[in-house]
């Protein structure tokens, strides 16, 4: 669906990556805590890290974003969200989070 839709709005509007659009943003961040019961902390901190991630845009990150159309929104945001998840699961190895 967020593919999909940032397809449609993107053709639409004739921008590339129209920042209005926030679904893909909502599924790189899902993509970060969905396998983590929520927290105040562990929102927080998954979304410092996926907005981190999301600007800096280390490799592939920046890879994703240059797949076609409504493809290359949101995988780099996926990509972000898979970073970030990465990294609250090494903060809670190391006991941020027990």
């Amino acid at each position: 669906v967020a593919v999909w839709s940032c397809e449609f709005y993107r053709l639409r509007s004739g921008v590339e990556d129209p920042s209005e659009v926030v679904v893909d943003e909502v599924a790189g961040f899902y993509t970060a805590v969905v396998f983590w019961e929520p927290s105040w902390i562990l929102l927080s901190a998954g979304f410092v890290l996926f907005r981190f991630f999301d600007i800096l845009k280390p490799f592939p990150v920046r890879l994703a974003e240059k797949l076609p159309g409504g493809a290359g929104i949101v995988a780099d945001d996926l990509a972000a969200g898979a970073y970030s998840a990465l990294c609250l699961w090494g903060l809670h190895r190391v006991g941020l989070f027990s």
